[in-house]
Order: structure tokens, then sequence, then C-alpha cells
């Protein structure tokens, strides 16, 4: 059985290839999905609205890094270190119980691509936003 961050990965790379790929943003279509078996059952949509934005917006900085990630750093960033920082956004993303170690060692690799000088500081800082995005609101879980 497939971990829900190997699905969500699947699930990305799939909604990326099909017809409407540059009229939807997949995330959008993705939050749906993962969002939708906790909002089926509610039927105020002012609650709806507040469980289902900041999944949106946190599904937005998930594809953003992925894109930061593929299209800035595929050559300069080896597939471990690619894999650590998706580890890090998993986490976040899906309020994972090891979210603080994987976020630090990921913020760790972020500042050692910066002062090695293999990511511009730009880049980084992006991707360390990004990266940040992933995490519920504070107050919310």
């Amino acid at each position: 059985m497939r971990s829900p961050c190997g699905k969500i990965r699947a699930r990305v790379a799939r909604l990326e290839s099909e017809p409407w790929r540059g009229t939807v943003d997949a995330s959008l279509l993705l939050i749906e999905e993962v969002d939708r078996p906790r909002v089926r059952g509610v039927a105020n949509v002012r609650t709806t609205m507040m469980t289902a934005e900041p999944m949106i917006t946190r599904g937005a900085h998930y594809t953003a890094l992925l894109d930061t990630i593929d299209h800035r750093g595929a050559t300069k960033l080896g597939a471990g270190e690619r894999e650590q920082l998706l580890e890090a956004a998993d986490a976040l993303l899906f309020d994972e119980p090891d979210s603080e170690s994987a976020v630090r060692s990921a913020e760790v690799l972020i500042d050692a691509l910066g002062t090695k000088e293999r990511w511009s500081v730009g880049t980084c800082a992006q991707l360390r936003e990004h990266l940040c995005g992933c995490a519920a609101p504070r107050g919310a879980s």
C-alpha cells in the first residue's frame, strides 16, 4: 500500500498531464480530492470555506515547491536532497508528528544550498517560503 505522500505525488503528476493543464491549477483539483472526505459531512458553508481555504493555499505552496525543485534545481539537486525536501513538505502538508525534525533538516539543506552557492539566495528564499507555506496555519490542525 502506498503512503499518503506517494499517493499525493502520483496524483499531482497525473493531474499535471491531463488535458486541462494550463487552464486549471492542478493543486486545486488535488486539494479538492484530498479534503473531500473531511468536508463531505459539513453542511455549513462558512465552516466548509474555513476548512478548504487553508488547505488550498497549502496545496498551492506544495505545488510551487515542486515547481521550484523541478524547474530551477533539477541539475543542482541530488535525488536524496530532493527527497529530503519533499518529505519535509509532505510532513507539513499532512500534519505528521515528525514534521519538526524533517523541516529542520530541510532548512539546513536549504541553507547549505545557498551557502555553497549551488542555488541563488532568491531561489533559496522561495524554497523556504513554499516549504513553510505547506504548514497548517498556527492555531489550526
